[in-house]
């Protein structure tokens, strides 16, 4: 989906930049194990899927949300 998104969004100049996911949360899988079994490796084939359609525009990424 982020490949149709990038494509149909990367010449749009009012677009600024992707945020892959808003406040992530890995739920009872807290950090860091959310983010680095779960987060990271999703950011990264995102990342990679919206670079095929678009290499300039920026790309918001986040930390965990919240952990205990």
């Amino acid at each position: 989906m982020w490949t149709h998104v990038a494509k149909r969004f990367k010449d749009t100049p009012n677009v600024i930049g992707y945020d892959l996911m808003n406040e992530p949360y890995g739920g009872t899988y807290v950090w860091p194990g959310f983010e680095t079994f779960q987060l990271q490796p999703f950011y990264e084939r995102v990342i990679n899927r919206i670079r095929t359609a678009d290499q300039d525009t920026w790309l918001f990424i986040e930390p965990q949300a919240l952990w205990h």
